[in-house]
């Protein structure tokens, strides 16, 4: 599986279960950026996570809002 393939393969099964998504290119790698509400157990509900698609490898990060890292 290349990137490309990987990349539409996510953002399939995000959109299949109702996950937002916003797309870009970032540094010239397209990024997939994922919010995650509703999540009990995080600082205001809410989990933001980014997957960068390299050409051979993928990034993934996982961030708390603002108030969490506070």
């Amino acid at each position: 599986m290349n990137n490309i393939e990987a990349k539409c393969h996510i953002e399939n099964y995000l959109k299949a279960h109702d996950i937002r998504v916003i797309t870009d290119i970032d540094s010239g790698a397209p990024r997939i950026n994922i919010l995650y509400t509703q999540c009990d157990l995080c600082p205001d509900r809410m989990l933001e996570g980014c997957i960068w698609f390299y050409k051979d490898a993928m990034e993934v990060r996982t961030y708390f809002n603002h108030s969490a890292a506070g």
